[in-house]
């Protein structure tokens, strides 16, 4: 009875070890799970690899800037400055881009004729456009989470004039309790004393980065963030020696992709390995990829 028991342990043991030493991808997703650990997770974007493109483009449009995914991976959104709106895929096997149908539901960002900018609260319930326009952050409130049928605007927004005369992305802490700005070279801090009320923020700080004009996408534990440079084909990393303070930011290094072009940017992290998704304004092809840990 003991080697029996032994033989079905040493089973399960082999089974879970061939689980878990796979190559993360389509097929392989996991939960995320975000480490109680105090301790910063340090990425490597020169692991990048290419799981995989797609193509999206509605309206004929020209330019295709703005991307998000909602947290469980079963939505993503896109927009374009040709037409100021914003549009809801649905993806039937989360995180999967080649799974995604169009909503046949979008939002129209009247506020600003040119938005740059999108990022959504870690529940879905609300929405942030950085527009380069009026040089604002406009703010958003969903009636459903991630049902862009259900936006309607806050009449709510931050001016970041006095920043940055182009605000290309946003970003944000996981409690809502810091906003990041990405303008022409520079990346800037916001403090807000109510979490994801834009109305009480403040500017803090800023810091030069290596291109002009760059999205951003901040990791879950503020140690790390990610940015595109445009015109250059590469994802950047940066990282924090204390978390969310940008001014102990320092440059780690890229990856060059061929053919990303002027991409926007959104990055999600799972248990060893985290998706990256960039979207090229030209082209209107998604890139997805995943970075490892170091």
């Amino acid at each position: 009875m003991k080697r029996i028991i032994f033989l079905i342990a040493l089973v399960i043991t082999l089974f879970s070890c061939e689980i878990e030493g796979q190559i993360p991808g389509i097929g392989a997703m996991q939960k995320p799970v975000i480490s109680a650990d105090s301790s910063p997770v340090r990425w490597d974007i020169t692991s990048y690899e290419s799981v995989q493109t797609a193509y999206f483009r509605n309206d004929n449009i020209s330019y295709a800037y703005l991307l998000w995914f909602s947290g469980d991976g079963t939505k993503f959104f896109y927009g374009s400055t040709s037409n100021d709106r914003v549009y809801s895929y649905s993806l039937s096997t989360a995180w999967d881009i080649s799974t995604a149908s169009y909503d046949n539901a979008y939002f129209s960002v009247s506020q600003d004729g040119t938005p740059f900018g999108l990022t959504f609260s870690e529940d879905g319930a609300k929405m942030f456009i950085a527009g380069s326009a009026n040089d604002r952050i406009y703010s958003y409130s969903l009636s459903t989470s991630w049902d862009i049928s259900t936006v309607s605007y806050d009449n709510v927004y931050f001016s970041v004039s006095g920043q940055t005369g182009s605000p290309f992305g946003v970003d944000f802490s996981v409690d809502g309790f810091k906003m990041y700005v990405s303008g022409t070279s520079n990346l800037y801090e916001y403090t807000l004393s109510t979490a994801w009320d834009i109305s009480t923020a403040s500017y803090v700080q800023n810091i030069g980065v290596t291109n002009s004009n760059p999205h951003v996408c901040f990791s879950n534990d503020g140690y790390t963030f990610w940015i595109t440079e445009l015109g250059n084909n590469r994802i950047s990393q940066y990282d924090l020696s204390t978390a969310w303070d940008i001014s102990t930011a320092a440059y780690n290094n890229f990856k060059y992709i061929n053919g990303l072009g002027d991409a926007s940017l959104y990055v999600y992290e799972f248990d060893n390995y985290a998706y990256a998704y960039s979207m090229n304004r030209y082209t209107y092809y998604i890139w997805q990829g995943i970075i490892y840990k170091q």
